[in-house]
């Protein structure tokens, strides 16, 4: 009686493990194609952002005498 309860346990925990992956499969890829979609989007102008330590006004670093 034991072994007729385990079998039928461990047979139903592969099934749902089977259906739990299988599942997950399937989000994945769906979530996959929207990722291809909007990396295929055309991108939009980008902003410059005002920066106050510019490459033009940061100080040089002080060099080395060898």
């Amino acid at each position: 009686m034991r072994a007729l309860l385990l079998r039928r346990t461990a047979f139903l925990a592969v099934l749902v493990t089977g259906l739990g992956l299988t599942a997950s499969g399937v989000h994945g890829l769906s979530s996959m194609s929207t990722s291809l979609e909007l990396a295929a989007a055309p991108v939009e102008r980008s902003v410059p952002v005002s920066d106050p330590w510019d490459c033009d006004h940061r100080p040089e670093p002080p060099r080395r005498l060898v």
